[in-house]
C-alpha cells in the first residue's frame, strides 16, 4: 500500500514483458475516480480522503494486470505556535499547538529538544507539548508533523527563574480598628 496526500500527483511506470510483446499497451484505471484518476501514461492526480486500486491491464487478450493499492491522506500544512515561550525552571508546562488544516488525517506532532536542560514531550493528545526546564538555560525545540509531510516549526525556549519564598518585615501586627501599617516585602 502507498501512502500519499491529496491533492499531490505521481506517476507509476509500468514495464511489460517481454520486451518483444506484440501489443505492449496497457489500459489504466481507477477503483474510484472520487479518490484518485489515473490517465493513459500512468500519471495519477490523488483528489480526496480514501483508499483507492490502481489497475493496469494489458489490452492484447492475455489477461495479465497488476495494481497498486494507494491511501490518500491530508496532509499538515502548518503548525501553529509562538516563536518564543519563557518557562519557570522545575515547573513543568504544557504548550498549547494548533495544527491545519483541521481536517489533516494524522495530526500528532513529535516534540524534541536540542539542550540537555530542556526536556519535552508529546501530550496525551498527541498534539501539544510537555516542557520541562531543570536550570536557568535557552534552547530550541523542533516541533515536527508525524504525518511525513515535512511540515515543522522552531520554538525558542527562555528559562524563568521562579520566586521561592516571600519575606515580610514583620510576622505578626496588631491594629486598632481605622488604623493602618504599610508592609513591605
Amino acid at each position: 500500500v502507498v501512502k500519499a496526500f491529496k491533492d499531490n500527483s505521481f506517476k507509476i511506470n509500468a514495464t511489460v514483458l517481454p520486451e518483444t510483446a506484440s501489443d505492449p499497451t496497457i489500459e489504466w484505471e481507477s477503483s474510484d475516480e472520487d479518490i484518485a484518476t489515473v490517465d493513459n501514461e500512468g500519471n495519477i492526480d490523488l483528489i480526496s480522503e480514501g483508499n483507492v486500486t490502481i489497475w493496469a491491464r494489458t489490452i492484447d487478450g492475455s489477461g495479465i494486470y497488476n495494481k497498486i493499492d494507494v491511501t490518500v491522506d491530508t496532509a499538515v500544512t502548518e503548525i501553529e505556535l509562538e516563536d518564543t515561550y519563557e518557562v519557570l525552571v522545575g515547573k513543568p508546562t504544557t504548550i498549547i499547538a494548533h495544527v491545519n488544516p483541521e481536517e489533516a488525517s494524522n495530526k500528532r506532532l513529535i516534540w524534541e529538544s536540542d539542550s540537555d536542560n530542556i526536556s519535552c514531550e508529546t501530550a496525551a493528545n498527541g498534539i501539544d507539548g510537555l516542557i520541562y526546564v531543570s536550570k536557568n538555560t535557552t534552547g530550541t525545540i523542533k516541533v515536527s508533523a508525524e504525518d511525513g509531510s515535512g511540515i515543522e516549526k522552531t520554538i525558542n525556549i527562555i528559562s524563568k527563574i521562579p520566586v521561592t519564598n516571600i519575606t515580610l518585615n514583620t510576622n505578626t501586627l496588631t491594629l486598632d480598628l481605622g488604623e493602618t501599617y504599610q508592609l513591605t516585602a
